[in-house]
């Protein structure tokens, strides 16, 4: 399990690049500065004062297992955890695994693919 605080900050000064009165998600944070998305779409580290916090809350991030298909989008997904999850909104994000045919070239791809079909037989 990874634990960490997401905030929402809203601009309060004006600064290049960013908008006063408008929210922005932090991607991180150090002593004196905040790494937000900008206007123009660019990551970029400001300085803690042209913001204030409207909102902090905890992301825990988790690994699940055992992913079961009981019917057309019916899934069942088991989460351990060492914590209490029922004070928590749980909300599941999928991310893809690696393909493990990237990267492969045409004739590997086709010996695969003829793998696969006699293993069926």
């Amino acid at each position: 399990m990874k634990k960490r605080i997401e905030k929402v900050v809203e601009c309060i000064e004006y600064t290049g690049g960013l908008t006063i009165g408008k929210r922005y998600t932090t991607y991180s944070e150090s002593e004196r500065f905040y790494s937000v998305m900008d206007d123009e779409g660019d990551a970029e580290a400001y300085n803690k004062k042209y913001f204030k916090v409207v909102s902090e809350k905890e992301i825990l991030e988790f690994e699940g297992f055992n992913l079961d298909v009981f019917g057309k989008n019916q899934y069942s997904l088991w989460v351990i955890s060492d914590i209490e999850l029922w004070n928590y909104d749980l909300k599941l994000i999928a991310t893809p695994k690696d393909s493990p045919y990237e990267g492969k070239s045409r004739e590997e791809l086709i010996e695969i693919i003829k793998e696969l079909k006699t293993n069926k037989r």
